[in-house]
């Protein structure tokens, strides 16, 4: 009877020693899980963040400045003073010709042109930030309104190009999607305010990518 009830009490104790692990792991899978949940949600917060700043940004790809005999390095590594001058004289006959949008120098609170990557072979984007949101809007509707006439109608697309500034998390994640556009895994993908949106399928209703996760769902 002794040895019987030890045997029990041994049984017993293995069986609460098996539970307890199994609470512990899963314990700590949950806490591992929240933790990463957590890390992510803030990540999320950080990047909102950051393009709440970017908002008054503009990106100008492949506007080349018309200097005789100049090259994108001499363009890139211009003097600050006269690069600014020329480029707020560039980008504002740009806009007007190309989108009739009138840009006064009293709109922009700073540009200048990014630096020239090693084999580039197309000019740097130049980067402005304006004095308020509204300019820059503005121009993104006009040139989106542009593009998508020229798609409809089948015409050549300009060589230059207008886009929001992303944070560096989000341009990645856009990067990304557009190589699952031209992989055929989405449709399509876009930027607006600065977050990154795309389509399954053409019926499919627009999804806000927020995290790589998020992203990796339609790959």
């Amino acid at each position: 009877m002794e040895i019987k009830l030890k045997e029990i009490i041994a049984d017993l104790k293995k069986d609460i020693l098996n539970d307890a692990e199994k609470l512990v792991s899963v314990s700590i899978t949950d806490l591992s899980s929240k933790s990463k949940n957590q890390i992510t949600t803030m990540d999320e917060r950080i990047n909102k963040l950051e393009n709440n700043n970017l908002q008054k940004d503009l990106l100008i790809f492949g506007l080349q400045e018309n200097r005789q005999g100049a090259t994108m390095e001499d363009e890139s590594n211009a003097s600050s003073s006269y690069s600014q001058s020329s480029i707020i004289d560039l980008v504002c006959k740009h806009i007007k010709d190309d989108l009739n949008i009138h840009i006064d120098r009293n709109d922009i609170n700073s540009i200048f042109r990014l630096k020239s990557k090693p084999g580039m072979k197309t000019p740097p984007p130049i980067l402005i930030s304006f004095v308020s949101t509204y300019k820059r809007n503005e121009i993104l509707q006009a040139s989106r309104y542009k593009r998508k006439q020229q798609t409809k109608n089948g015409s050549s697309q300009s060589a230059v190009y207008y886009n929001e500034r992303q944070s560096k998390a989000m341009a990645e994640l856009s990067y990304i999607a557009r190589s699952m556009v031209r992989d055929k895994k989405i449709v399509s993908t876009w930027v607006f305010k600065g977050e990154t949106y795309i389509k399954k399928s053409i019926t499919s209703n627009p999804v806000r990518i927020t995290n790589l996760a998020k992203l990796k769902e339609f790959d």
